[in-house]
């Protein structure tokens, strides 16, 4: 006796191909081809007339109010599903089939992506060629081509003054490097590169425009990859090493209070200008400190440039040592009103 009731007159399960994930209600439904349903002759039955399917969501994903994962699959996926009604017009996608496309998509028949888009190649997995650990993999390829090298750091070799009472003094700064090169991506002539997953360790999440997502377990090898198709990503290597890379501009704007701590040295090197500014109206005073430890130097060096200092307020300095200015070409000082000198002894030409 058929009671018309939902899985009460068997269950009806099918393969099929997605054609059509467009849904004009926005809920995620796709249209879809089952295989021993519905002929792969398109003329018969185009993509249009095929029924929707509601696609079914993991626990993980509640599916109500916007929350949890969005829908995502494509024209050309293999899918299984079953139907809900005795009519067989009600399927549900209970999830995606992978496989080894053997052939390119014939857009002139059904259980194929009507736009010829997938699968975009043949003879191979279709797991994500970063979760199978390929070398050539398009994203770590860009990422290590797009490199920036030979990235000069501020370098200062020292500086000597002489003192008032004819000796010489060496205020020494400290670098370890002469140029700094962003890390390699992929092996490459014996160097160790960060990208060298083994399968199956690499989850990878990725979309058609290829924006990708990886959480690579690979012993010794770990890694989280954020990466944006423009060529922008954040690294973390299996040291903790976090490398960013903006390949347009970069805003970071904070409404509180940053903090920034480096144990060790920190570089930085712009290709053109260096701007920093304190202001805002709204605090009574803005300031720029700079302060270094007791054994500490500041040091401002110009690589055969002029050095301009513009202050429209009053200038103190004040020094508990002494204080040397060498000039190897004309000393200038002009004043609109009086200049005063105060000093138990003043020396002129000693």
């Amino acid at each position: 006796m058929q009671s018309n009731f939902m899985g009460r007159d068997g269950f009806h399960w099918f393969t099929g191909v997605v054609e059509d994930n467009n849904d004009p209600l926005q809920t995620g439904r796709v249209r879809v081809r089952a295989l021993g349903y519905h002929t792969e002759n398109k003329e018969e039955l185009p993509t249009s007339d095929l029924p929707w399917a509601t696609v079914m969501h993991p626990i993980t994903s509640p599916a109500v109010s916007g929350l949890g994962h969005t829908p995502f699959l494509v024209s050309g996926s293999w899918v299984v599903g079953f139907f809900r009604d005795v009519d067989l017009q009600e399927p549900i996608i209970m999830g995606a089939l992978g496989g080894f496309p053997t052939a390119q998509p014939d857009t002139k028949l059904g259980f194929n992506d009507p736009q010829g888009t997938y699968p975009s190649y043949v003879n191979e997995s279709d797991v994500n060629e970063m979760a199978r650990g390929s070398l050539t993999a398009e994203t770590p390829l860009k990422k290590d081509t797009n490199r920036t090298t030979a990235i000069n750091p501020a370098v200062f070799s020292g500086l000597t003054v002489n003192k008032a009472d004819g000796q010489t003094d060496t205020a020494m700064g400290h670098t370890t490097i002469s140029s700094w090169d962003e890390p390699i991506i992929i092996d490459t002539n014996g160097q160790f590169g960060s990208y060298k997953p083994e399968y199956p360790h690499n989850h990878v999440y990725e979309t058609e425009s290829c924006h990708s997502l990886e959480f690579d377990d690979t012993d010794n090898q770990r890694r989280i990859s954020l990466y944006h198709a423009a060529g922008s990503y954040l690294d973390i290597h299996n040291d903790g090493k976090i490398i960013t890379k903006s390949v347009s501009n970069r805003y970071d704007v904070t409404d509180g209070i940053s903090h920034t701590y480096v144990k060790d040295q920190m570089y930085i090197t712009t290709g053109n200008h260096l701007m920093i500014r304190a202001n805002d109206e709204q605090v009574a005073h803005n300031c720029i400190t700079i302060q270094v430890g007791a054994n500490g130097h500041i040091n401002i060096v110009t690589d055969g440039g002029d050095l301009n200092i513009n202050v429209k307020g009053d200038v103190r300095q004040t020094v508990s040592g002494d204080m040397s200015v060498n000039v190897t070409g004309n000393y200038y000082v002009e004043s609109d009103t009086e200049i005063e000198f105060k000093a138990p002894n003043i020396h002129l030409n000693k």
